[in-house]
């Protein structure tokens, strides 16, 4: 959780402070930094909660339901890199080409995906939680959307951060919205299998 958090931190400084050719905003309007920050944040917490004996906290920190909706948005953000941005099948997945890298868009995901089976945690979980899982992805996607339309970076660009989700890249809008219809299909089929999982390794204690 430091690691990342330092990492996130020099990222922050070095290309989007030092570096004038981009929007500092940018930083906080990329959805796989904003994953990380909850990431590095529920690691720090935890680790804090732990050493200082703050029962109330760890209780909150590890209800299954935070972990899985953390969990879900890392494997949102590792599954669009492995499939999307930098496609395994064309040969141009490569987690350990920087630190930045590793930690980003693997480590992370790893890291929860540790807490989601080492951790059992605490709340009951329901089918009906796989929408809970959706809401800030989708949240984010409407207000991603909304920016995209109606603002540029300095680049004179569309504010849209990934093109993938970008309504003019497509000829025919009926392809966008199959394509985000498609895309909340299988992320929500991912949260309720996880649930599913989750009720199997840890049932609630009775």
């Amino acid at each position: 959780g430091l690691l990342l958090t330092a990492v996130l931190v020099e990222k922050f400084v070095a290309d989007f402070l030092l570096d004038e050719t981009d929007d500092w905003w940018r930083f906080w309007y990329l959805f796989t930094y904003q994953t990380n920050v909850m990431v590095a944040s529920w690691s720090v917490t935890y680790g804090l909660s732990k050493l200082l004996q703050w029962e109330k906290t760890l209780k909150f920190i590890t209800n299954k339901l935070l972990v899985i909706i953390i969990t879900v948005n890392t494997l949102i953000v590792f599954f669009i890199v492995f499939f999307v941005l930098n496609p395994v099948l064309q040969g141009q997945w490569n987690p350990i080409s920087s630190l930045s890298e590793l930690l980003n868009h693997n480590l992370s995901t790893v890291l929860m995906t540790m807490v989601f089976f080492m951790i059992p945690g605490a709340g009951a979980l329901k089918n009906s939680h796989a929408i809970t899982v959706l809401i800030y992805p989708f949240v984010y996607f409407i207000f991603h959307t909304i920016i995209g339309l109606s603002f540029t970076f300095r680049s004179g660009e569309a504010a849209f951060n990934y093109g993938f989700v970008n309504p003019n890249n497509y000829g025919n809008l009926g392809i966008f919205v199959l394509i985000i219809v498609l895309l909340v299909g299988i992320f929500g089929a991912l949260g309720f299998g996880l649930i599913q999982v989750k009720n199997k390794l840890h049932p609630n204690q009775k």
